[in-house]
């Protein structure tokens, strides 16, 4: 995998304006460990199914930002 690569899964692509803003916060942070695991693993099968859990894990938390409005955090606890 690439950097070019990695960076593309972790391109935002579609939603309104607040929920691009926290989508994008969200997607620095999952590049960031994306990237701390890139360069502190070899390339391996492994490395690359790491990465994509996390890219999954982007995926499902821009689905349910679609499906309910963000809840102040440690609400609820």
């Amino acid at each position: 995998m690439t950097t070019q690569e990695l960076k593309n899964l972790f391109t935002p692509r579609v939603g309104n304006e607040e929920q691009t803003q926290i989508f994008h916060e969200v997607r620095k942070q999952a590049l960031k460990l994306a990237g701390t695991m890139l360069v502190n693993s070899p390339g391996c099968p492994e490395q690359t199914l790491a990465i994509r859990k996390v890219h999954e894990a982007l995926f499902y938390f821009n689905l349910a930002q679609t499906l309910e409005k963000p809840k102040a955090l440690g609400a609820g606890r």
